[in-house]
């Protein structure tokens, strides 16, 4: 894999972690509230990023990435079908298909040309044009949620709090045995995966969070270039137990760390 993809792969995760952070901070009516009538709610924008990257991203180098069975314009309207856990399944499979594309991908393709709606690319441009995209719509989703909930945890560094919130600032949480582990947190409640960035993140590790255990296999599977130095669940997951998701993740991680 090229620096380019590597980075990439890096970025994208970075910003799907953005995004799911401010998203479990939204119950269901801020969620599909729209912030005025012209202005698309989280909701929405789940649904067009979603929908965006599985056409995108799925058949990359041999088809275009704006598919003929994409309806754009439906990404736009909340149809009856499109409940919080319909949409964030769409949100899972947009994203596994950027990751599991990036992992096919090879320095010798970087030149290839690929189309997007007609229009030829690079298969570096359209990476870049692709991370750019999903940056984009990061923001809006974190902006959004900050205009609806000012009282919710930060994502990146609050304002006044750089001291407090970069470790190596910060001589007395200069934790040598946490500064840099990568922590998954795996856990339904809300609150428990909130209040693990803030207790963790301030030691100098790098938290990452997932509510069901679908969601931790989806990440440790994509984890690049290594897995998680710690991974902590709860032992009654809503669709498998801690035990469960444990095994599950052994046959992971364990051909990872021989290859």
């Amino acid at each position: 894999m090229s620096d380019l993809i590597d980075n990439a792969k890096r970025e994208f995760q970075r910003h799907k972690k953005l995004a799911d952070q401010a998203i479990a901070q939204l119950g269901d009516d801020d969620f599909f509230r729209r912030p005025s009538g012209d202005v698309n709610s989280v909701a929405l924008i789940v649904k067009h990023l979603s929908g965006n990257l599985y056409s995108r991203w799925t058949d990359f180098l041999t088809a275009d990435g704006d598919k003929p069975e994409r309806d754009r314009d439906s990404e736009f309207r909340i149809e009856p079908q499109d409940s919080r856990e319909n949409l964030l399944s769409a949100w899972m499979a947009g994203w596994q298909a950027v990751f599991e594309t990036l992992d096919t991908l090879a320095g010798s393709d970087l030149n290839q040309l690929v189309n997007i709606r007609g229009e030829a690319h690079t298969v570096s441009q359209a990476v870049l044009r692709g991370l750019t995209h999903a940056a984009y719509h990061t923001g809006q989703i974190m902006f959004i949620t900050r205009l609806l909930r000012p009282d919710a945890a930060w994502a990146t560094i609050a304002p006044g709090q750089t001291r407090n919130a970069v470790p190596y600032l910060t001589p007395a949480n200069n934790h040598p045995l946490l500064r840099g582990r990568r922590v998954l947190v795996v856990d339904h409640d809300e609150s428990v995966r909130i209040s693990a960035h803030k207790l963790l993140e301030p030691y100098g590790c790098f938290v990452e969070t997932a509510s069901n255990a679908g969601e931790a296999i989806f990440l440790v599977r994509n984890a690049s270039p290594v897995s998680y130095d710690v991974i902590l669940a709860e032992i009654r997951l809503p669709d498998m137990s801690g035990y469960q998701l444990s095994m599950s993740l052994q046959e992971i991680i364990e051909p990872k760390k021989e290859s």
